[in-house]
């Protein structure tokens, strides 16, 4: 029996994800964590570099003044998005960006029904009671451009840092663009969010693909999209380089644009957002780098960044099981052994290495197992602690998309001690 439509569009979504993911794994997407402090790393781990601190420095000479204000990228943001922008806004909606408007509308109103106001009561009722506050910073492998599910689950977090291998790109003046131009790139940006927005993940090697086609390049766009979506106010977006003597240095698109994989420079980017009401700026930091054991040796300079954060919360979520490989152990044991909390489905951290005298745990939704071009990783830890007790979700994520089949689960450390062996 045929199933509906919009099952038929997942799973050819699925196939051209099975048909991908071997490059995924050769590309390694990664995306991490979140910060707002300026405390002193330890000087004997991953290398002595100083910690830099969230606000860029001046530290690229010839860097010429960006004189668009908090209302332009606002209002660009608001486009991208498909929403109204003020009539006083610098840039004024356009004829081109009607159909956008209504296709945005239409795919939004469907995705925040389904996916994002049932994960928005999860998280009051799972993760506003968890450790520290809910304002702390949130570390998120893995996630290229998500601010949509990051910002679902952990609405009121200061800080939040992203990476991955993703051109940063840039959001150009959409004033400047005539009719056909803007009308293809704002068809191109709806293209690469397509497997988030039905599937609840990005299938990086086709959004990556789409975004190198886009004249509305990298993943600066999409994340001022979506959180003009979640109804937050952009304030202003710079771009960085992260240096091997840790300074985090303000840059401009051209020369993060320049930055190759063989510098020990770190492109990224950094958007300031607001929400209504709330006095406090709030920032989201996308570095472009790569989190294996050998990309971490080599950018030395990332996990002080990363380390400063104390204690992040970790999210995971369609992560192409890299935390199970050999290749990813300096990242999966950062994890265990600076986070407070843990939310992550089965492509995260093994579940057999939380030990129970460290961390509490609790299980949301059904354990079916990897789909198949993941079917190694089948943990039959997993399926038994399933098999004695899961809580309801409510919700589809992950890869196991639907929601009869999808799984979370919530790892809390029992202690502030510092683990210094961990398991095999």
């Amino acid at each position: 029996m045929r199933k509906s439509q919009g099952m038929d569009k997942g799973e050819e979504m699925l196939t051209r994800l099975r048909g991908l993911v071997s490059a995924t794994f050769r590309t390694v997407i990664v995306t991490a964590t979140a910060l707002g402090c300026n405390v002193q790393a330890n000087s004997n781990d991953v290398g002595a570099v100083e910690v830099p601190r969230m606000t860029p420095a001046e530290c690229q000479p010839g860097l010429a003044a960006d004189s668009r204000t908090a209302l332009w990228w606002d209002s660009a943001a608001r486009i991208l998005g498909g929403m109204d922008v003020p009539e006083s806004a610098p840039i004024v909606g356009r004829k081109s960006a009607a159909a956008h408007r209504s296709q945005m509308n239409t795919l939004w109103t469907r995705f925040n029904a389904k996916r994002l106001q049932p994960i928005r009561e999860f998280a009051q009722r799972e993760l506003a009671n968890g450790p520290g506050p809910t304002t702390a910073p949130v570390f998120y492998p893995f996630s290229g451009p998500d601010a949509a599910y990051a910002l679902a689950f952990f609405p009121a977090a200061a800080d939040l840092i992203f990476t991955g291998l993703e051109p940063v790109g840039e959001v150009v003046d959409l004033d400047a663009m005539d009719d056909p131009t803007l009308a293809a790139s704002l068809e191109q940006l709806r293209g690469s969010l397509r497997s988030i927005l039905a599937l609840s993940f990005f299938v990086t090697m086709e959004m990556d693909a789409d975004l190198r086609r886009n004249k509305l390049s990298g993943v600066t766009p999409i994340l001022i999209l979506f959180l003009a979506r979640h109804g937050y106010t952009v304030n202003d977006v710079d771009h960085v380089v992260l240096n091997p003597d840790g300074r985090l240095c303000r840059s401009d698109a051209n020369r993060v644009r320049d930055v190759r994989s063989t510098d020990e420079r770190i492109p990224g980017v950094i958007v300031r957002f607001q929400a209504v009401g709330d006095p406090r700026e709030r920032r989201i930091i996308y570095f472009k780098t790569d989190l294996s054991n050998d990309g971490l040796q080599k950018h030395p300079q990332y996990l002080k960044f990363v380390e400063s954060v104390n204690p992040p919360t970790t999210i995971i979520k369609s992560a192409s099981y890299l935390l199970h490989l050999k290749e990813f152990t300096t990242l999966r044991d950062h994890i265990l052994r600076h986070s407070q909390a843990v939310l992550q489905d089965d492509t995260g951290v093994p579940i057999k290495l939380y030990r129970a005298v460290q961390w509490e745990r609790r299980l949301y939704g059904a354990y079916v197992g990897p789909i198949p071009i993941f079917q190694a990783r089948f943990q039959p830890e997993m399926a038994n602690a399933y098999r004695e007790t899961a809580q309801p979700l409510g919700f589809g994520i992950g890869y196991q998309h639907e929601s009869h089949e999808s799984n979370l689960q919530l790892f809390f450390r029992r202690s502030d001690k510092v683990i210094t062996t961990l398991p095999e």
